[in-house]
């Protein structure tokens, strides 16, 4: 990936020369660094590590894949950038690269995973957006895909709105994929990943069991996570007899971000709710006055960061809050949490009321705000992850002492 006024575009890193490299690279050199050979178009000369990698190909086949560049597509991805554009082989691959890149992953055959253990070739990590991040919008996340690109990692955004998807060419072709987007397309589009294969974070069933806070609250209750009594409903009136003990926290099941999170004290609060004719479920805690500010409990990998916030926050600087130190409890709960459903990035909302502390919800790649070094903690994150996965080892490690 590489910065440019258009903003970053994706590259081919050639290893050996620490290049930018055109589509055709050598394909000895990126299957296998230390082989140091001219790059070259002619990369049917290398048929015996090609055989080996395509078995179902013949060497016509891989000659003609060859002549294209499609062999390099199955290995980086082409920076479609002016100057790029304008090279003399420019019209002689440009026209088949998108013809001809199917032909190496046929229907049976595993996705591309790249030369294994040992051997150096560059991580593929895509990003599963809603649509790309606007300039000047406010994210820790344009900014861990920078520093991912500058570490030698090949960024894809994969905006998923405004466009128009052919099902059929949905196949793993990433090493990882960061699912930040936890509703509409890029949501069926990682499930339709995650049933490929994928390694995704966070999973597809967790981000799922996340995104519904009836399965979540039920799955923190059953760990052991001090969860506030909780209750589901299809219409607010059956609440009322749990209003004879006071007051309860209303929540949209599927929210996000506090939005429609409210307290009820009375029936006439109930009365007032909104009847939706779908009726969609009410989730129902019981309410416990916070003494003080919220406390946010974000987990990178075996790294725990606390902060503070005012909830709900009005101005840039609440959504910001202020750093402190969990205790060791509020550590502990936090880590069973992420136990629970068996992942190690994610974040807890905990509220302290009468001496005691309590998990009002948790949710799966948070915003991060107020993390220091924020952009920097997920890069290493996404690319260890990412390193692991490509070695066919378990994405997740969750974490097992507190690290500050």
């Amino acid at each position: 990936m590489q910065a440019s006024p258009q903003g970053l575009q994706v590259g081919a890193f050639d290893w050996e020369d620490a290049g930018w490299a055109v589509p055709g690279v050598d394909l000895a050199q990126a299957v296998d660094p230390s082989c140091h050979i001219s790059a070259s178009p002619d990369l049917a000369t290398y048929w015996a590590v090609v055989r080996e990698r395509w078995p179902h190909c013949d060497q016509a086949d891989i000659e003609r894949l060859a002549t294209c560049g499609a062999v390099w597509r199955a290995l980086a991805a082409i920076t479609w950038e002016a100057h790029h554009l304008a090279r003399p082989w420019a019209d002689a691959f440009i026209p088949n690269l998108r013809l001809y890149e199917a032909e190496l992953t046929r229907p049976g055959e595993p996705p591309f995973r790249g030369p294994g253990p040992g051997r150096m070739r560059a991580l593929r990590i895509g990003f599963l957006f809603k649509r790309p991040y606007r300039a000047g919008f406010v994210s820790v996340f344009p900014k861990a895909m920078q520093a991912l690109a500058e570490a030698g990692v090949v960024v894809d955004v994969i905006a998923c709105n405004e466009r128009l998807i052919d099902l059929s060419t949905v196949r793993v072709e990433h090493d990882l994929y960061v699912l930040r987007q936890i509703s509409g397309v890029s949501m069926s589009l990682a499930g339709a990943l995650h049933a490929q294969g994928a390694a995704i974070v966070n999973p597809y069933p967790v981000t799922v069991a996340l995104r519904d806070k009836v399965i979540a609250a039920r799955i923190l209750e059953a760990d052991g996570a001090p969860v506030p009594a909780t209750y589901v409903v299809s219409q607010p009136d059956l609440l009322a007899p749990l209003l004879n003990r006071g007051p309860l926290v209303l929540k949209p099941y599927d929210g996000t971000c506090g939005s429609g999170v409210h307290v009820v004290r009375n029936e006439a609060d109930l009365l007032a709710e909104p009847r939706l004719p779908n009726k969609p479920p009410i989730l129902a805690q019981r309410y416990h006055p916070p003494q003080g500010r919220d406390l946010k409990i974000y987990v990178i990998g075996e790294r725990l960061f606390g902060v503070r916030k005012v909830f709900p926050a009005r101005t840039e600087a609440e959504k910001y809050g202020e750093p402190f130190t969990p205790t060791a409890e509020q550590a502990d709960i936090a880590l069973r949490c992420g136990r629970a459903f068996g992942i190690d990035l994610y974040g807890v909302d905990l509220i302290e009321s009468d001496g005691q502390t309590y998990v009002v919800d948790m949710s799966s790649i948070p915003g991060f705000k107020g993390v220091p070094d924020a952009p920097l903690h997920l890069a290493s994150y996404f690319r260890a992850a990412a390193e692991r996965a490509a070695n066919g080892r378990p994405v997740f490690e969750p974490p097992v002492a507190v690290s500050p």
